[in-house]
């Protein structure tokens, strides 16, 4: 400070950068690779993407294919996972049938939603992809669109369901947040979600189907030894 006049001395402090910047260029620096950060034991995460269902046995004589939009959110703890999630779908029937306190016609336009709650864990999980089996139970409602009455939801078909299947994710994105308040690791990418359903519907309609889901994921983790 003296040296330089307070800062006013150009020269000199121009000579102090240069010779500290040469200092710091002599020392040895390990490469930085996010792929080779440790996750630390708790992460959080959510998905939205796009799903779909396809019936077998008896709700496949009166249920078409369904299409949903899928919503989520994710807890993890080390290896092991929990996750909530919604989906918000519409589906068609194939025939005339009677269920809960409601008729159903041939062709007529459904509406389903589904709410999930499963438990995982993680097999590998790698800087690329990550692989977990999982199983868990839900809710499954199908009722009619074109109806006047708004309280007709509850009547139509519905019931509990039971799951197990692979769940899937292709990271496209990893970055690391290293500061003194904030450090952690970032995952985005791809979740893909495939698995059996059996569904107990409330008119005796009960039977298998398969699921799979495309969605966009972000998970947020702790990072292990920073």
């Amino acid at each position: 400070n003296v040296m330089s006049d307070h800062g006013n001395d150009s020269e000199t402090v121009s000579y102090f950068d240069t010779m500290i910047q040469g200092q710091l260029s002599a020392l040895p620096r390990a490469p930085f690779n996010p792929r080779a950060l440790k996750k630390g034991k708790h992460g959080f995460g959510g998905y939205f993407g796009l799903g779909g269902e396809v019936f077998l046995g008896s709700p496949a004589d009166y249920l078409s294919p369904m299409y949903m939009m899928t919503f989520g959110l994710r807890y993890y703890y080390s290896r092991f996972f929990v996750d909530a999630g919604l989906g918000l779908g519409l589906l068609k029937s194939r025939a005339d049938f009677h269920a809960g306190e409601d008729d159903f016609y041939n062709r007529q336009v459904l509406a389903d939603i589904q709410c999930n709650a499963l438990a995982g864990v993680n097999l590998y999980d790698g800087p690329v992809l990550r692989i977990a089996p999982f199983a868990g139970i839900g809710y499954n409602g199908v009722s009619r669109v074109d109806t006047e009455d708004d309280e007709s939801a509850p009547k139509g078909l519905r019931g509990m369901r039971i799951m197990g299947g692979l769940d899937f994710d292709v990271k496209t994105s990893r970055e690391a947040w290293i500061f003194p308040q904030d450090r952690s690791l970032t995952e985005s990418g791809f979740n893909v979600r495939l698995y059996l359903a059996k569904t107990g519907f409330n008119s005796g309609m009960d039977g298998l189907s398969i699921n799979i889901g495309v969605a966009y994921s972000v998970q947020m983790f702790g990072l292990r030894g920073w």
